[in-house]
């Protein structure tokens, strides 16, 4: 067998474990882009609901893309989506290892979870626009937040390698 040959079984094995590799890359990349697409798919219902329609029916049925954005939706989902992942990722960096990763994962998704209800939830609630703004803006900030809790910080990765370069 030439040097640069690998056992048939050998090369079977790698394709599957490359077929790992990307199904957890598209997991974590789902689970990554879940909460801000939860808000981003939705911004011309936050919009109308923002602009006083009190009905569902109403908020769906018109199309609320004007200017007249008093309340700046947009721009408060961009930042109270970044800044908690910024800020929880580096708590999470110093934290990670005080508390179990059992309970970091399943409380982080519960937590988003019951977030993610509350926001559903509010559909069906008449409130004023005020009030509606501030409880979504509210939610966005609480889901970003537990959303970074169940990862390891990225420089921990490292440490779980094999130094073994022997394969």
């Amino acid at each position: 067998m030439a040097r640069g040959d690998a056992p048939q079984d050998r090369r079977v094995g790698d394709q599957v474990g490359y077929h790992l590799v990307g199904i957890s890359f598209f997991i974590l990349g789902l689970g990554t882009l879940l909460p801000w697409n939860f808000f981003i798919t939705a911004i011309p219902y936050f919009q109308g609901r923002l602009t006083g329609a009190n009905s569902t029916a109403e908020t769906l049925g018109t199309n609320h893309t004007s200017p007249a954005d008093t309340f700046n939706f947009n721009n408060w989902v961009t930042l109270l989506s970044q800044l908690p992942l910024l800020l929880f990722t580096l708590l999470n960096s110093f934290l990670y290892q005080c508390i179990p990763e059992t309970v970091r994962i399943l409380g982080s998704l519960l937590v988003i979870l019951l977030l993610f209800a509350l926001t559903a939830v509010l559909v069906k609630v008449d409130m004023s626009p005020g009030l509606f703004f501030s409880i979504t803006m509210a939610s966005v900030w609480f889901i970003n937040c537990e959303h970074c809790c169940p990862y390891p910080p990225p420089y921990s990765a490292p440490q779980s390698f094999s130094l073994d370069t022997s394969l």
